[in-house]
């Protein structure tokens, strides 16, 4: 026996995919990211390595190929850095992805640790 759709039925999927969906893309455009003490310590190793050289963010985002705007939402907290994003940051740097992440994490280990 062969399943015969309705125009019930696809209605009522129709609706079905469509609410989810439009929820989906409401919750993924609003709500806000919460980053890891991790992420927060790699960004402010970046932002020290920019002002030690002197850069804008403008600059980075020019030189790392990324648009200024998700630049300044990554450094914002705003959105998430991509390992894409955080590799052409590292390169337009001229500083190595591993060298950042072991100076975030021994920021982390120092806050960390009583004295």
């Amino acid at each position: 026996l062969l399943y015969k759709s309705t125009n019930r039925d696809f209605a009522t999927r129709f609706h079905v995919t469509w609410v989810y969906k439009s929820r989906y893309a409401y919750l993924m455009g609003s709500r806000s990211l919460k980053s890891s003490p991790f992420e927060r310590a790699v960004l402010a190793v970046l932002k020290e390595r920019l002002q030690s050289l002197d850069l804008t963010i403008d600059r980075l985002a020019e030189r790392a190929g990324i648009t200024r705007a998700r630049c300044y939402k990554i450094f914002a907290g705003d959105t998430v850095c991509t390992m894409s994003d955080f590799g052409a940051m590292c390169a337009a740097l001229g500083v190595s992805g591993a060298d950042v992440a072991a100076e975030a994490e021994q920021r982390l280990a120092d806050e960390a640790s009583p004295e």
